[in-house]
């Protein structure tokens, strides 16, 4: 399942600064034991970068993101099967 509402893969999402300039802050509620994915990537599809998360830490910094051009790209998480994503602005 594909989706942009965040609930749908059972953990509040909030990602933050966005607009962002040179990193992200990831946060999710919920409870989760297994490995979150986050994705990045541009306005084209291309991927940019992965991260495998531990789900039991609730948060990560994506750091490593200040080279990348001003523009708009998605970040995606996958959990369980379901995926979410997320509109950033890159100033």
């Amino acid at each position: 399942t594909i989706t942009t509402d965040e609930k749908a893969t059972g953990l509040g999402l909030q990602v933050f600064p966005n607009p962002f300039t040179d990193e992200l802050k990831v946060e999710w509620t919920g409870q989760s034991n297994s490995t979150i994915q986050l994705s990045l990537t541009d306005i084209s599809g291309k991927l940019i970068q992965t991260w495998q998360v531990d789900g039991a830490l609730q948060s990560q910094q994506l750091n490593n993101i200040q080279q990348l051009a001003p523009g708009i790209y998605f970040l995606a998480l996958d959990h369980q099967g379901e995926r979410s994503i997320h509109k950033l602005i890159k100033q």
